[in-house]
Parts: C-alpha cells; sequence; structure tokens
C-alpha cells in the first residue's frame, strides 16, 4: 500500500514545474551557473554540497522556455556554524494554450494557462570529514481551469568528497519523495510527484590557468525512461567560464552551452538548452551575490 502511494507508475505524475524539472530546488541554488537547468552537476547542490555552501548569497534566475511558460526564482543559503540552511521560491506560468478536439484545423475548443509555485527548505551539514547529507522539504501549489491543488515533497542526499584526488565528489539524491494527491474532494484522478534518483560523480583537471570540471550523472524519473548526463566547466583565470552538457536519452533535450562571468561577490550566468525536432529552446539567466 505504502509502496503504491509512494511509487506508482502511473502516468499521471505530478505537477507541471516537477514535469519541467524534477531537481527544481538545485537549479534555483544553482542558477544557471551550471550547463543548464538540468545540468549533470544538479546532484552536488541537491541537497548537500560543501563548495555550494560557504558563502551567504542570494540566486536570482529566471528561464524562458519557448511556447511553453516562463520560469521564475529566488533562493538563499546561509552558512551557521550548526549547518547550512537554505530557502527556494519558484514560479512556473503558462503560455495560453489551445484546447482542440480530434481536428486540429477548426476552430479551438477554448485556451487554459496554468500557474505553479514552489517553496522550499533545506538544510545540509558534514558529519565527518569529506562526507556532506542534507534533506530539503517542499510545498508545491498548482492552479488551472477551476483545479487548485497542493502537494508536498521531500528531497534527501549524500554527498563524498576526495579532495586530493583530483577535487573528485560522488554524489545520490533522492527527490520528490511524496504522496498521492486528488485533484479536489469529488475527483476520482490524482496527481503522484515524480520521484526521481540522481547519482554521479565530478572531478578537476586544472592545465595552466584553465581550470576544468568534468560530470556526469544517472537520473531516472519514476515512469519515465533513465538518462544520462556529462558536462564540462571550463574556468579562465577565475573570472571567465564556458560550458557544455549533453543529455542522452531525453526526448526533448540533448544539449546545452552556457558562460559566465564573477569576481569575488557577483557572477552573472547564461545557459541556452535547445530542444529536438526544432520545438523550441529554454534560455536561462541568473543572477549570483554573495554577501
Amino acid at each position: 500500500m505504502i509502496n503504491d502511494l509512494l511509487f506508482s507508475t502511473s502516468s499521471n505524475v505530478g505537477f507541471a514545474i516537477l514535469k519541467i524539472n524534477p531537481d527544481a530546488f538545485s537549479s534555483a541554488l544553482s542558477g544557471s551557473s551550471t550547463t543548464g537547468y538540468n545540468s549533470p552537476s544538479s546532484f552536488l547542490l541537491n541537497p548537500a554540497s560543501s563548495s555550494s555552501f560557504q558563502t551567504k548569497s542570494i540566486i536570482v534566475t529566471t528561464i524562458y522556455s519557448s511556447g511553453f511558460s516562463n520560469n521564475y526564482s529566488v533562493a538563499l543559503k546561509f552558512p551557521f556554524s550548526i549547518g547550512t540552511f537554505s530557502f527556494a521560491a519558484l514560479s512556473s506560468i503558462s503560455d495560453t494554450i489551445q484546447l482542440r478536439n480530434e481536428n486540429p484545423t477548426e476552430d479551438p475548443l477554448g485556451y487554459y494557462r496554468f500557474n505553479s509555485y514552489f517553496f522550499s527548505l533545506g538544510y545540509s551539514n558534514s558529519i565527518t570529514e569529506g562526507v556532506f547529507v542534507g534533506l530539503s522539504s517542499t510545498a508545491i501549489n498548482e492552479n488551472s481551469f477551476l483545479l487548485n491543488k497542493t502537494s508536498f515533497v521531500a528531497n534527501a542526499g549524500v554527498l563524498i568528497e576526495f579532495e586530493k584526488f583530483f577535487n573528485l565528489k560522488v554524489g545520490l539524491s533522492t527527490l520528490n519523495i511524496g504522496f498521492r494527491t486528488r485533484y479536489d474532494e469529488n475527483s476520482l484522478d490524482y496527481i503522484i510527484p515524480p520521484f526521481t534518483i540522481r547519482a554521479g560523480a565530478s572531478f578537476d583537471l586544472v592545465f595552466s590557468n584553465i581550470k576544468n570540471r568534468f560530470f556526469s550523472d544517472f537520473i531516472k524519473v519514476n515512469d519515465q525512461e533513465y538518462k544520462i548526463s556529462f558536462g564540462y566547466d571550463g574556468e579562465i583565470l577565475e573570472i571567465l567560464s564556458l560550458r557544455l552538457g549533453f543529455l542522452i536519452n531525453d526526448p526533448t533535450k540533448f544539449l546545452s552551452l552556457g558562460v559566465g562571468v564573477r569576481n569575488n561577490r557577483i557572477s552573472i550566468n547564461y545557459s541556452f538548452v535547445p530542444y529536438k525536432y526544432g520545438l523550441g529552446f529554454d534560455n536561462c539567466v541568473s543572477l549570483n551575490y554573495n554577501f
């Protein structure tokens, strides 16, 4: 019974904001400083990371998905002696979508939009040298037509660092652990948060004045095919970053390109993610301020 509630393979896997990105919390924490909002390095940020939580910071991000939605997020990170606390708020607002019958050449039956809102609190800390764990809880609300639904999910992760061995990091996250939720009190239909597992690794190689980071991870959403991602981040003179990512076995995305500039306090990052078959693209811009 519990397994059916938590991990049902129903095709109805939940909220639009999690369909767009099942790892939305880490995206808010990383902005577009990775190779795309479905970045291969996201597992390092959700929810346990040492390098990403050393300073107080605010991250503001906007993602425009052409022909589909606009997504906005604000995230805060506060390191304390007892661990690092983080908060993220996101919204996803769809474009106007036409409702049509089986004959697409006829006039549309109507139009609709959906709005999704996402609030998350996280905590991470080191349990021993080189081993970090993290937990987070998320509330999600979505409304479309006359329906308004809310659900709660949890995330958990562990990160192991081998700093003296090419700064190797190995991580595992379980995301969107939650119960199925009915659309409303009178509906027999329900939604299921897309339970997700991410596991992967990253390492650094330094050549001359260029710091090269390589990433890869495995992504499995409950009722979807697995995905494998690879990423590269080249940091030149600690000022300019150039990024490249590939996503294998995803139905719509395959490539992401990114660039970033930074100083000690501010970083500005941009990433571009084209869709397959000419279906559109994502533009992601983020501003990170350390204070």
